[in-house]
């Protein structure tokens, strides 16, 4: 019988390969710092989760919770278990997690002259097989552009943009 069981940072005995993941799964200029994270989930209105397969460590997603919609802020699955629907497992848990809320995601903008072209197309591909659609909102950060998908109505391109701004001075300054 598979297991997949979600667990808090703070109650994870692998705390270190969670970082690890955490670092190794974003580029620097699409991540901050650890302590920042950490920071905002001891402040409220944020989770840290890691996911377990058969009691093996799959993934690390980061929610933040608001009012009316949960921004899914980092969503990694370990490279030895992509492939076998670990990442829709974690989407899926999310969205039952804050049942009844939109959840929204950021991901690069498809651009077919950046190097990692396919991988844009294939995440996006993901997503959208996942139950996610495009809200039709594009923003830039630290030189990279991203796009904004949603699974679930009610989120408004205005309030999401209005989210971003806030989020970029939490966590990017």
């Amino acid at each position: 019988m598979q297991t997949f069981i979600s667990v808090p940072f703070e109650k994870a005995e692998n705390k270190r390969e969670i970082k690890r993941l955490y670092r190794t799964a974003f580029p620097r200029a699409e991540r901050t710092a650890f302590y920042k994270i950490l920071r905002a989930c001891k402040r409220g209105g944020c989770t840290l989760s890691a996911y377990f397969e058969n009691g093996a460590f799959a993934g690390v997603s980061v929610a933040l919770e608001r009012e009316t919609f949960v921004y899914l802020f980092f969503l990694a699955v370990k490279e030895d278990a992509r492939g076998k629907g670990i990442g829709g497992r974690i989407l899926n848990a999310v969205a039952e997690r804050y049942a009844g809320k939109t959840v929204a995601l950021d991901i690069e903008a498809l651009d077919e002259e950046a190097p990692n072209a396919s991988e844009r197309v294939r995440r996006k591909e993901f997503y959208l097989r996942n139950g996610y659609r495009p809200l039709n909102v594009f923003f830039s950060v630290r030189g990279v552009r991203y796009e904004t998908l949603v699974r679930g109505e009610g989120l408004s391109a205005e309030a999401y943009l209005k989210f971003v701004k806030e989020r970029v001075k939490e966590f990017r300054a």
